[in-house]
């Protein structure tokens, strides 16, 4: 029983320090920090997990479920005019890791697992990146803002 504990309390730091000062009255500061000039206005942004070349849930459904859960990134989601951003935390700031422009987005889409919810964004190179958001703690799914994320980035590539 103590191991276990254990394992949770290390999970569940391990998890806060990837995604950062979530928590704190800085966090608007620091992401806006991080963002490249020429990105617009922030539209949204939060905890979020990235699961790179993957198509929402298709994972779980496999086969080699336990490998393929550990395929995904903690980190900082953030939707501007102009495109979908990753950001992760080194120790004092965040940097982007990864940018999709809506230019290069072929579809986004919500899937859905019991509670979960995950945006997958399709880009026109045929590829796949899945995100969803997190509480700010980084343990429970946000679905809510997940699926706000998924119809504003749909609405923003309609116009394109």
């Amino acid at each position: 029983m103590k191991s276990l504990s254990l394992a949770l309390l290390l999970l569940t730091l391990t998890g806060c320090t990837a995604l950062g000062p979530t928590t704190s009255p800085d966090f608007p500061r620091l992401v806006n920090d991080a963002m490249p000039t020429n990105e617009g206005q922030i539209k949204l942004f939060g905890p979020a997990e990235w699961f790179p070349n993957i198509m929402g849930f298709t994972e779980i459904a496999s086969i080699a479920v336990s490998s393929a859960q550990k395929n995904f990134l903690n980190g900082v989601c953030v939707i501007t005019d102009t495109s979908l951003l990753f950001l992760q935390w080194n120790d004092s700031r965040y940097v982007p890791v990864k940018r999709i422009p809506t230019t290069d987005m072929l579809a986004v889409t919500l899937d859905s697992w019991g509670n979960g919810r995950r945006m997958v964004v399709q880009k026109r190179d045929l590829s796949f990146d899945t995100f969803n958001f997190i509480g700010n703690h980084g343990i429970l799914i946000d679905g809510e803002r997940t699926e706000t994320a998924t119809a504003l980035l749909q609405k923003q590539i309609a116009i394109k």
